[in-house]
């Protein structure tokens, strides 16, 4: 049981040696939260457009905004983005990989104190190698990215805008020229994410450059 946490092994290990003698038998519990939400997925598609961000263009799909005034009007979905790579440095540092990361598989929340964003858990697994690990590493990697982009993207675009944004970041390693032109950090650390298997950055600096990159109040 490789991906198990330490103190576990060492109680295992304990166990084993001690197996004659009562009292030194060891349990493995699974604790649970019971969440209840609507996916990610649902909530972006019920967002309302941000007011007074957007100004009058003939291309709705590429309406002019302010930079600064679109970055502020993200405050929570820039949240959702950095609780996303943070879950995915503590798994992948317990030696464990998701395969599975879509917006249709994250939950959001409603705390009473704040809106958050909740990684199930029931797609993470162990890889049977270090090689096959890495690999699914990049993988969750690109799979956070694409999450994030429909992040940031306007509420005011259509699906089918929104999903053929997607489908050059995850094809072709491109961001929209509308992220690009209002956050470019952004746009660069989606790039990279969506880089070669061997060129993408952990989700440790990915997280690092999330909070480096927040808006200042």
């Amino acid at each position: 049981l490789p991906c198990l946490p330490a103190a576990i092994h060492q109680g295992i290990a304990a166990s084993r040696l001690n197996s004659s003698m009562p009292g030194h038998s060891v349990a493995l519990l699974v604790q649970t939260e019971l969440c209840q939400g609507t996916t990610l997925q649902s909530w972006l598609d019920m967002r309302s457009p941000p007011e007074q961000v957007s100004k009058e263009t003939e291309d709705t799909s590429e309406a002019a905004v302010e930079p600064d005034a679109y970055c502020a009007s993200l405050s929570l979905e820039l949240g959702f983005a950095e609780k996303l790579a943070k879950a995915c440095r503590e798994f992948h540092k317990a030696g464990l990989v998701h395969r599975d990361l879509r917006a249709h598989g994250l939950l959001v929340v409603e705390t009473g104190r704040a809106t958050v964003l909740k990684v199930d858990s029931f797609d993470l697994e162990c890889a049977e190698s270090d090689s096959q690990h890495q690999e699914a590493v990049a993988r969750d990697m690109l799979a956070s990215a694409l999450i994030i982009l429909e992040l940031l993207l306007p509420s005011s675009w259509s699906d089918d805008a929104r999903e053929a944004a997607v489908l050059a970041l995850e094809q072709h390693g491109e961001c929209p020229a509308f992220i690009e032109d209002c956050m470019p950090g952004h746009a660069a650390l989606l790039r990279r994410m969506a880089s070669p298997l061997e060129m993408r950055p952990a989700a440790a600096e990915v997280h690092a450059e999330l909070k480096r990159l927040r808006p200042r109040a």
